[in-house]
């Protein structure tokens, strides 16, 4: 089985097409967004109508501090699936993404672009903090990835 994870209704679009390209293969599609409004529902229904299993997870909208923590360290608690063949994800540098990926086990990981670096100033595709804090913190909700240690894999 592979793992699609998707963060916004383009990159729902963009899985569908990839999941198109593989037609003999099972998917696991993951939908990640704070605010749940009509059309990422929508979205997250269309990429489970071309999995054979999904989830969405809430990532808390406005959660700060501690709060944001402990709903980052509730998410290896959601996980169902454990093992992939290949992962499929766009957003490297997602503490979600990172964190979710560093309580699965997988053989191949593909990048797909969504064009958003293109849209902003300063692309930061591989760009994470190098400070003490984030080192912190990421170290507190199991985070053993960085963007360094994907983009190698």
């Amino acid at each position: 089985m592979n793992l699609i994870l998707c963060c916004t209704p383009l990159q729902v679009l963009i899985a569908r097409k990839i999941i198109e390209l593989h037609p003999n293969e099972q998917f696991f599609g993951v939908m990640f967004g704070g605010v749940w409004d009509k059309k990422r529902t929508l979205y997250a229904s269309k990429l489970a109508e071309v999995c054979s299993d999904s989830m969405n997870i809430d990532t808390g909208k406005d959660l700060k501090g501690f709060d944001f923590l402990k709903l980052m360290r509730q998410l290896k608690n959601k996980i169902t699936h454990k093992g992939f063949d290949k992962v499929f994800l766009a957003n490297l540098n997602s503490l979600w993404l990172q964190t979710y990926l560093s309580h699965v086990s997988f053989k191949e990981l593909y990048t797909f672009d969504d064009g958003s670096d293109n849209i902003f100033p300063h692309p930061n595709l591989l760009r994470e903090p190098d400070t003490f804090k984030y080192k912190l913190i990421k170290a507190f909700i199991g985070d053993k990835y960085s963007v360094n240690k994907l983009f190698k894999k």
